[in-house]
C-alpha cells in the first residue's frame, strides 16, 4: 500500500493542520504583495490589473478583511493573489434546473435486501415506511419472519425550494406535456383538410362576422311605418295602460294608487290584511292608538267594530228608507225590455235569447244518445275494467239504454 504524502513537517496531505498553515502562509504572501501594491500606487506607479475567475476585475481599494476568504473556501486556490467578494455573494442556482419529485420512478427496478433489517417494514422489508403504512399485499407470513421476496425502499424526494420556488404555481411543470395539445390540434386540422379539401381554414375574424351578421339579420333595428303604438291600438277610457308590462289593466285586475303605480286587487287573506291596514291608518290618521304591527290584536279587534258600526248604519239607513217608501216587494220591477238600451260610450252586440253560451270544450255537451241519461264513461266495471253509463250500467259506447233491466242483465249486455 502506497503511504500517504506528506509536507511541512512531516504533516499528511489533506489534513485541516496542512490547510491551516497552508493558509497562513498565503496569508502572508498576500499581505507582503498588498504592501507592494500600495507602494506603488503611492509612486504613482500602475500595476496590472487582477481579475478573478469569471474575469471581473477586482477593485483593490476593497479592505483586506473583507477580500480575504477564510482557508475552508480557498483551500483548492492556486492563486492567493485572486481575492474578492466571491466567498460573500450567495452562490447562483440556476432556478429552471433546480431539483423536483421523481418521475415515473418504480422500487422495482431498485435492489433488493437479500435478508430482513431491523426496524423495517414487518410486511414487505422496506426501511421507509412501517406495517401500518405498508401498501404491499398483507402477506401470510411476514418479512420478519420470512426473508422472501423482500421489496426495495421507496423513492422518496426531497427536492431543496427555495422561498420562491415554494410558491411558484407553475414550479414543477413540464412544458413538454403541453406538446400531446399541439399533436391533437394537429390532428383534427389533417381531419378537417380531408374531409373538406385544401380549402383554407375559417379565421377567428371571419366566425365573428358571421356571427354578427346572423345577429344583425335576426333583429330590427328600425320600426316600420305601419307599427301602431300598443296604447293607441285600444282608446277605451275604462282600460290603463301599464307601460312595464305594455298591457291594458281594467278595474276588475286592480287601481292605480297615489303615487301612479298600478295595485293589483288581493283575494283570500291578502284581501282581509289590506283591508285591515286600511282601517288602521284611517284610524291612526284620527288620533286613535291603533298600529297594525305594533299590536296586532288590538287592530283586529278595533277593525271587526269599525264594520259592525258600518253594517248597523247601514242596515239603519235602510229600515228607514222602507219606512218611508215601503219593502222592496211592493216596488214594481222595471221591464228587462227597457234595460237592453246601450248607454255605453263603446257599443256591445245584444245577443239573442236563444244563443249558445261560451264553449267551454270543443266537443258536444248534455247531448245523450240512445235514450240515456248519463254520458259514456260516468260508470266504472271494476270486475271487467271497461267504462259504461251509469244510467243503465251498459258497457257498449253508442248502445240503447234499458234502464234499470240493464243494470239487472249487466253480464248478459256485456255478451251483446
Amino acid at each position: 500500500m502506497s503511504k500517504p504524502a506528506t509536507t511541512l513537517d512531516g504533516l499528511q496531505d489533506g489534513s485541516v493542520e496542512l490547510q491551516k498553515r497552508l493558509s497562513a502562509k498565503r496569508d502572508a504572501e498576500g499581505e507582503l504583495k498588498h504592501e507592494e501594491d500600495r507602494k506603488l500606487r503611492k509612486e504613482g506607479k500602475t500595476q496590472t490589473p487582477v481579475t478573478n475567475q469569471e474575469g471581473d476585475v477586482l477593485n483593490p481599494y476593497i479592505p483586506r478583511f473583507m477580500s480575504s476568504a477564510p482557508w475552508y473556501a480557498k483551500a483548492g486556490d492556486d492563486d492567493p493573489s485572486a481575492s474578492s467578494l466571491d466567498h460573500l455573494k450567495k452562490d447562483k442556482t440556476d432556478s429552471k434546473k433546480e431539483e423536483w419529485y421523481a418521475r415515473g420512478q418504480d422500487r422495482s427496478s431498485l435492489e433488493r435486501p437479500k435478508k430482513f433489517r431491523k426496524g423495517a417494514c414487518e410486511n414487505c422489508g422496506a426501511m421507509t415506511h412501517k406495517k401500518k403504512d405498508c401498501m404491499e399485499r398483507p402477506r401470510k407470513v411476514g418479512a420478519k419472519y420470512k426473508a422472501d421476496n423482500l421489496q426495495a425502499d421507496d423513492v422518496i424526494s426531497n427536492p431543496h425550494m427555495s422561498w420562491d420556488s415554494k410558491r411558484d404555481r407553475w414550479n414543477g411543470y413540464d412544458a413538454e406535456d403541453f406538446k400531446r395539445v399541439i399533436d391533437e390540434h394537429n390532428m383534427t386540422e389533417e381531419l378537417q383538410k380531408k374531409l373538406h379539401g385544401d380549402a383554407p381554414a375559417e379565421t377567428d375574424a371571419e366566425k365573428a362576422a358571421a356571427v354578427e351578421e346572423a345577429i344583425r339579420k335576426s333583429t330590427r333595428t328600425l320600426r316600420l311605418r305601419e307599427d301602431t303604438a300598443v296604447y293607441l291600438k285600444d282608446l277605451n277610457s275604462e282600460t290603463v295602460y301599464n307601460p312595464g308590462s305594455r298591457t291594458f289593466r281594467t278595474a276588475d285586475e286592480g287601481y292605480i294608487d297615489k303615487d301612479g303605480m298600478f295595485v293589483r286587487h288581493t283575494t283570500g287573506e291578502g284581501k282581509e290584511m289590506e283591508e285591515l291596514t286600511r282601517i288602521a291608518e284611517a284610524e291612526s290618521a284620527l288620533g286613535n292608538q291603533i298600529h297594525l304591527h305594533a299590536n296586532p290584536t288590538a287592530a283586529a279587534i278595533a277593525a271587526k267594530r269599525i264594520k259592525e258600526e258600518a253594517e248597523k248604519a247601514k242596515d239603519a239607513e235602510k229600515r228607514a228608507l222602507e219606512e218611508k217608501y215601503g219593502k222592496q216587494d211592493h216596488v214594481r220591477v222595471r221591464p228587462k225590455e227597457y234595460t237592453s238600451v246601450v248607454t255605453a260610450k263603446k257599443p256591445t252586440v245584444i245577443r239573442a235569447k236563444n244563443a249558445q253560451g261560451i264553449a267551454v270544450s270543443k266537443y258536444e255537451e248534455d247531448v245523450f244518445p240512445g235514450n240515456h241519461t248519463s254520458v259514456w264513461g260516468s260508470y266504472y266495471d271494476k270486475e271487467t275494467a271497461k267504462w259504461g253509463y251509469a244510467c243503465c250500467h251498459c258497457l257498449i259506447k253508442n248502445g240503447y239504454c234499458v234502464g234499470e233491466k240493464g243494470k239487472k242483465k249487466k253480464g248478459a249486455m256485456d255478451t251483446v
